[in-house]
């Protein structure tokens, strides 16, 4: 079973652990790989709306991802951060932002822009701010049912 950049959405995490717990098999496996974030050191703008709409808000420690694996009968047999990656993307996220700005295309069509890019391109700088700091990330955490 492959929980892909959606358990840091769920507002119930418990319950979709254990949902996907019943589902398994004795020996089945599950993978999840997901945003984690250390709220506490992440800046004040990157635990409001955008963070919420950048999967953010959500995010646990991996600490805490692992913690909730091992309280629903999953044993935790490989971790793989990819921090790297995720810092990628952000980069690669504000460049396109950045494109957007020179392009406007909030001017002819203001429906695709809920907000302006200068907001969201400083929610990716803090982002990638964050990547670098060490309290933001994405990893890959694998499971299996006992």
């Amino acid at each position: 079973m492959l929980c892909e950049c959606s358990l840091s959405t769920f507002s119930d995490k418990p319950r979709a652990l254990a949902e996907m717990r019943r589902v398994l098999r004795p020996g089945g496996r599950v993978a999840i790989s997901d945003v984690v974030a250390d709220h506490e050191r992440l800046p004040a703008s990157l635990r409001g709306t955008i963070a919420r709409l950048a999967c953010v808000g959500g995010a646990l420690p991996l600490a805490d991802y692992r913690r909730l694996l091992a309280e629903h009968r999953l044993t935790t047999f490989a971790v793989e951060p990819l921090d790297a990656e995720a810092a990628r993307l952000a980069e690669r996220l504000q460049d396109r932002l950045r494109f957007g700005r020179i392009m406007d295309k909030c001017r002819t069509s203001p429906e695709l822009c809920p907000f302006g890019f200068d907001e969201a391109i400083a929610a990716v700088r803090l982002g990638r701010r964050s990547i670098a700091e060490g309290a933001l990330g994405y990893s890959i955490l694998a499971g299996r049912a006992s």
